[in-house]
């Protein structure tokens, strides 16, 4: 007996069996190229952040060169300052001999 249906339903089967594997090949090397292009963006971004990090290393190295020079300003603003405070006793008590 002759039945039509199940004779096209065996050949879809057939056919994607034979199509299947293509297509999972297809995808595979898709995916392959997509995770190569993903890990290149990863390896530049990288690259990047580490060169941005690089140059905030030298920006806090330079920024603590300044900070050390403003402290000995500052130092020497405080003895100024004092040294100023003196030299006006010196001429008050000059004044009064």
């Amino acid at each position: 007996m002759f039945r039509p249906e199940l004779t096209a339903k065996t050949l879809k089967e057939v056919g994607w069996r034979i199509v299947l594997p293509e297509i999972r090949k297809i995808i595979r090397e898709e995916l392959d190229t997509t995770n190569k292009r993903i890990e290149d963006l990863r390896s530049l971004t990288n690259e990047r952040f580490n060169a941005v990090e690089d140059r905030f290393k030298a920006l806090n190295e330079r920024l603590d060169a300044v900070n050390a020079k403003v402290d000995g300003l500052e130092k020497r603003l405080d003895v100024m300052q004092r040294i100023a405070v003196l030299e006006a006793e010196v001429r008050e008590l000059r004044s009064k001999l």
